[in-house]
C-alpha cells in the first residue's frame, strides 16, 4: 500500500478518536494532516482514483475548519455569555452554512473543494516566544504586519496597506520559515507553506498557472499567509533567465502582488523568503509589492543561549554544561548549527553509553568536541553579502 495512504489512514482514525472524545482542536488538526497525505497519495495516482482522493482531500479541509470552528465556540461559551463569537479568520467561508456547524465529512461532502492543487498546513502553536532572539524584528513584524491587521480601521485611516507582501532574508537555518508560522498563528491565519520549486516543476509548461492557482486557493480562506521559501528560484532576475516558462512565472507572480489592492487581495499576505536575495528580480523589490523586507541574521549572544537552552531542553545534561561559556563559543553559528552541535553531542553520549552499558549525560566537554567538530555554516563572506544587500535596499 501506498505510504503516504497509510500515513492518511493513520491520522483519520486518530482524528476519529479525537471526536469521540470532544478533543475537537486535536481532531481538527488530525483531519488536516489526512488531507494533506491523502493529497499526496492522489498526487501518485492517476484517473478516477486520483480525482476522488483529491475531492475527499478537501472534503476533510472543510471538516477540519468546521471543527476548529465549533471548539472555538465551545471554548467562548464557556468563558462569556456572550453571543456567538465570529468564524476566526483563518477559516474557510461558505455561504448558507453555519461556521459552527459538524458533523462526519461526508455530511460535508458537498462542499467541492477538488479543483483546489494547495491545502494550508496544520496550524503548528509556534508563536513569537518560541523565535529565539532578533526582537527588533519581531518588534518591526508585529508593527507593520500583525498590529495593521488587527487594526485595520485606525490602517485605513492613516493610508496604510492591509494586504501585501513581506520578503525575509537571510542566511540558511536563521529561522524564516519558524517567523511565518508565528505570524499565521498570531492572526489565526491559514498558513500555505511552499517551496518555490514545487511551482516550478510541478506541471511542465503550466508553472504560472500554479502561481495563479496558489493565490486563488489562498483567498478562499478569510485571511491566509502564502509563505514561498527559496523564492529567488522562482522569480530571478529576468536579464539572465535562459526558459520563457520562467520568463512568464516571473510575470504572473508580480500580476497577482499587483492584486493585493482588491478586496480578495485584503486577504492575503505573502511572504518570500531568500538566502540569495541578490538573485531576486529588481521589479518585484519594486514599492507596493515587497514593501517590508526583513533581515533573518545570526542570532546574537542572547539569543545562542536560548537556542542552546530549548535545544538541550528535556535531555540528560551534566551540571557542569556552562550555557552562557557556550553561547561564547558559538559566535557565528546559525540556530540549524547550534541544534546540530547537540545532536552530535547527544550522539557521542549515546555512543559511550552502549559501549559503557552506563548512564551517561550530555558534558560541557562533548559539546566543546562537537563546536569542534562542526564548523559554521555562513561564511564571513556570505555575511558581508547580505550586508551590502540590505543597504542597497
Amino acid at each position: 500500500m501506498d505510504k503516504s495512504y497509510e500515513m492518511y489512514k493513520k491520522f483519520r482514525g486518530d482524528a476519529q478518536a479525537a471526536e469521540v472524545e470532544n478533543r475537537l482542536k486535536d481532531a481538527a488538526r488530525f483531519n488536516l494532516e489526512a488531507a494533506r497525505y491523502l493529497l499526496k497519495a492522489a498526487k501518485a495516482s492517476s484517473g478516477r482514483i486520483r480525482e476522488t482522493r483529491k475531492r475527499q482531500a478537501g472534503v476533510l479541509v472543510k471538516f477540519a475548519d468546521r471543527l476548529e470552528a465549533k471548539a472555538a465556540k465551545s471554548k467562548a461559551a464557556k468563558n462569556t455569555a456572550a453571543g456567538r463569537p465570529d468564524t476566526p479568520v483563518g477559516h474557510l467561508e461558505e455561504p448558507g452554512k453555519s461556521a459552527g456547524s459538524t458533523g462526519s465529512p461526508e455530511a460535508v461532502a458537498e462542499v467541492d473543494l477538488s479543483s483546489a492543487t494547495f491545502f494550508p498546513e496544520p496550524k503548528t502553536g509556534i508563536t513569537f516566544d518560541d523565535v529565539a532572539g532578533l526582537e527588533e524584528v519581531k518588534r518591526e513584524i508585529d508593527r507593520r504586519v500583525v498590529k495593521v491587521r488587527e487594526h485595520q480601521k485606525d490602517a485605513a485611516e492613516l493610508g496604510l496597506r492591509i494586504g501585501g507582501g513581506m520578503l525575509m532574508y537571510g542566511p540558511p537555518g536563521t529561522g524564516k520559515t519558524m517567523f511565518a508560522k508565528a505570524m499565521a498563528e498570531t492572526l489565526d491565519a491559514a498558513f500555505f507553506h511552499v517551496k518555490a520549486s514545487e511551482i516550478m516543476s510541478k506541471w511542465v509548461g503550466d508553472a504560472e498557472k500554479n502561481v495563479s492557482k496558489l493565490f486563488e486557493d489562498a483567498s478562499k480562506y478569510r485571511l491566509s499567509i502564502i509563505f514561498i521559501d527559496e523564492i529567488e528560484a522562482m522569480l530571478k532576475k529576468r536579464s539572465k533567465l535562459r526558459s520563457t516558462v520562467a520568463e512568464r512565472v516571473v510575470n504572473e507572480f508580480l500580476a497577482s502582488l499587483d492584486g493585493f489592492s482588491t478586496e480578495e487581495g485584503k486577504r492575503l499576505i505573502f511572504v518570500g523568503a531568500t538566502n540569495r536575495p541578490w538573485e531576486i528580480d529588481e521589479a518585484v523589490l519594486r514599492p507596493g509589492r515587497f514593501d517590508n523586507k526583513f533581515h533573518i541574521g545570526l542570532p546574537d549572544l542572547e539569543a545562542r543561549r536560548r537556542i542552546l537552552e530549548l535545544n538541550l531542553e528535556g535531555r540528560a545534561i551534566e551540571d557542569d554544561v556552562d550555557l552562557d561559556a557556550l553561547a561564547v563559543q558559538l559566535e557565528g553559528y546559525s540556530g540549524a548549527d547550534i541544534r546540530n552541535i547537540c545532536d552530535h553531542a547527544a550522539g557521542v553520549t549515546f555512543d559511550i553509553r552502549m559501549k559503557e552499558k552506563s548512564k551517561k549525560k550530555i558534558s560541557h566537554k562533548y559539546l566543546l568536541d562537537a563546536i569542534e567538530h562542526i564548523k559554521p555554516s555562513v561564511t564571513g563572506e556570505i555575511v558581508k553579502k547580505f550586508a551590502e544587500w540590505e543597504e542597497i535596499h
